[in-house]
């Protein structure tokens, strides 16, 4: 029969948690007198003499700060995990009491400083992760299996991990500032690594991809984003490369400075999942073999110089891609920012039958969207802004696409056909800016697509009124809604004020005949407001009440129709200027997540207008071209976080506040 824990060990738990602040205390509710501690939340036991050999309380966000702390009454322990807590340095300096320790992680415990020496006396620690530490200095030897030391801010020149052979298998080292090259001795001294991230460091130097080739259990590489030129080898020798690499599941290689045609000995690397060579110099064109890796689930060959996709010639002369019958998984696909031409090779996409993404913007391609790509079921994101293409439809096939990008092309006609058969619940982004839409708006637009989070039809020929928007307390989806540059008319829709998360909004260059929406003010989240160009008239200020727009960075009303005095209130309410944490009171947009999707803006300042990504950090107001009359409130005095105030073309008068 299993051993109790021993009432020693309960007892020093107990008094453990009376140490932690008050508000930790629910979350351990199951730590209780009278009970076995090895039934606890997060403790672990030996179960043969009842001593407790794991003690595991990540993300409570309380404070372990006492020294003399009953924690170190627990003398058998093995793994200790505090991570995402507030860990006192005077706490460090007693680990190494911990002497049957094998997993220590400290990882987000706001420590600041260099890894203490006294962790060498952990002579049987196998884990240890200080990531996101803010750790300082020179990384010191150790004999740890898995060592997780990324985001702080470690310098000097990359580890060499001792003059003899480590026991090292994970190594990430990401997001700190070490430098200088990679020591040729690393093959030697890590003949077990599995995993190494030096992603974002300012690692430099040459390396042939030959250095790595030796680490026969290699699955995991990561080398991005440092100021590394990585060169690989220019034949292939079949034999010989199918013998390395044999485990390789993940390679990252962006922004390495990679030149000339596609790596072909990467054909051989048949484990491979996950690819990214985007941000290179990579040229020619994307080979068959590729979809013929049998895990392949994601490739990232964006922001390069592809022209195309190498088709496959058979004896009779004819041409094909060469495709796998099935692919065990599904794919998602980034080949944006190329300079891939022609049509959409439907012979290719619409056979590659479990693609989720495909992203295929910013490059030159032309014609029409293969109706076959209704073909894909899948299709979770379809990216094909920022090309030439043409045409009046796309049909869809996959109900659950969440993110279509056709903006920036010219296609033509109602939306409507556009969006031929195209509904969807689980879309959340819709951009069809850019292009050269007529008509109005579908008759079933609130409901077929009610989860939409961004709605961006700028800078089409949109006419009619705009229609009224599915948003209700248990569904307020929409954060991005932008029909600027239109031909709209009419007035805003009054149940916009019932889509609580919306961020931002963009009914700029239209046609819309409206008073000022006061009833909008209420939107916590709102940060942009741009109504510029249009007929809105009356006045601003009459009913405006304290608490309204509190997170609105800008707000642009410029170039209409509105008169009357601009009364302090309206000032006193944009709390967001007027502080430093200007993001107080409001989020990050979930519709982030979704591919690289950002809001542009036009803004008009020192009389020059000019596209700015959406951000929070610029602020602006633009009351311009007005009739507005009297005197400049000296609120706008208190505005210290305001960068761009346009007030002119008005019949203002008075001081400059």
């Amino acid at each position: 029969e299993a051993a109790s824990c021993l009432p020693n060990q309960s007892l020093a738990l107990l008094q453990f948690k009376q140490s932690l602040s008050q508000g930790s205390r629910p979350l351990l509710s199951t730590w209780k007198n009278e009970s076995d501690c090895c039934e606890w939340e997060g403790i672990s036991c030996d179960h043969t003499t009842g001593f407790v050999t794991g003690v595991e309380i990540w993300n409570l966000r309380v404070q372990v700060s006492d020294p003399n702390s009953s924690l170190f009454q627990l003398s058998h322990l093995q793994s200790l995990d505090l991570s995402r807590n507030l860990v006192a340095g005077e706490i460090l300096s007693r680990l190494s009491e911990f002497t049957h320790l094998t997993e220590l992680s400290l990882s987000d415990c706001n420590l600041i400083g260099p890894i203490p020496e006294s962790f060498k006396q952990l002579s049987n620690l196998t884990y240890l992760d200080l990531s996101r530490y803010r750790l300082s200095g020179e990384i010191p030897q150790g004999i740890v299996q898995k060592l997780h030391l990324d985001h702080n801010k470690l310098n000097g020149c990359f580890p060499d991990f001792g003059n003899e052979f480590s026991p090292l298998v994970d190594v990430d080292l990401s997001y700190n500032m070490l430098d200088g090259e990679i020591p040729l001795s690393i093959i030697r001294k890590l003949p077990h690594i599995e995993l190494l991230d030096i992603q974002w460091n300012i690692i430099t130097g040459t390396n042939g991809f030959s250095l790595f080739q030796n680490l026969r259990n290699l699955s995991y590489l990561d080398l991005s984003w440092n100021y590394l030129t990585v060169e690989f080898p220019k034949t292939v020798y079949v034999n010989h490369q199918a013998t390395i690499f044999l485990h390789l599941e993940i390679l990252y290689l962006v922004s390495c400075n990679i030149k000339g045609e596609f790596p072909w000995f990467l054909q051989n690397t048949k484990a491979v999942g996950e690819l990214n060579l985007s941000h290179n110099n990579i040229s020619g064109k994307v080979p068959t073999w590729v979809w013929r890796l049998p895990e392949l689930r994601y490739l990232d060959l964006s922001h390069n110089k592809l022209d195309g996709f190498e088709e496959a010639v058979n004896i009779n002369g004819s041409r094909n891609f060469d495709l796998p019958l099935m692919f065990n998984t599904s794919l998602s696909l980034y080949v944006s920012n190329n300079n891939i031409k022609g049509t959409i090779p439907s012979a290719l996409f619409c056979n590659l039958l479990f693609l989720k993404h495909l992203h295929l913007s910013k490059n030159n391609l032309t014609g029409t969207i293969p109706d076959c790509l209704a073909n894909l079921t899948g299709l979770d994101e379809l990216d094909l802004s920022k090309n030439k293409l043409q045409g009046q439809r796309l049909i869809c096939g996959s109900q659950s696409l969440s993110l279509i990008e056709l903006s920036g092309n010219q296609f033509t006609g109602e939306m409507t056909r556009l969006l031929y058969n195209c509904s969807s619940n689980n879309m959340r982004v819709l951009d069809l800016s850019n292009n050269r839409l007529t008509g109005r708006f579908p008759d079933n637009w609130p409901t077929a697509f009610d989860e939409l989070a961004v709605l961006d039809l700028s800078n089409n020929q949109l006419q009619g009124p705009i229609p009224e928007v599915y948003c209700n307390s248990s569904t307020p989806a929409l954060q991005v809604l932008n029909l600027n540059d239109n031909k709209l008319v009419g007035r805003i829709p009054r149940n916009l004020s019932m889509c609580s998360e919306l961020t931002v909004i963009n009914l700029g260059n239209n046609e819309l005949s409206d008073v000022f929406p006061f009833w909008l003010g209420h939107l916590d989240y709102l940060r942009v407001l741009a109504l510029h160009s249009n007929k809105f008239h009356g006045t601003v200020s009459s009913s405006f009440s304290i608490k309204m727009f509190p997170s609105l960075l800008i707000l642009d009303i410029s170039r209409n129709q509105l008169k009357g005095h601009l009364l302090s209130i309206l000032f006193q309410n944009f709390s967001s200027l007027m502080r430093k944490e200007t993001n107080v009171g409001s989020k990050d947009p979930s519709y982030r997540s979704y591919s690289t999707y950002q809001q542009p803006l036009l803004l008009t300042i020192k009389g020059q207008s000019r596209v700015w990504k959406m951000i929070t950090i610029l602020t602006s107001i633009d009351l311009s071209n007005n009739l507005f009359t009297e005197r400049i409130p000296e609120e706008i005095g208190a505005l210290e976080e305001l960068y761009s105030l346009n007030l002119s073309r008005n019949n203002l008068e008075g001081p400059i506040p």
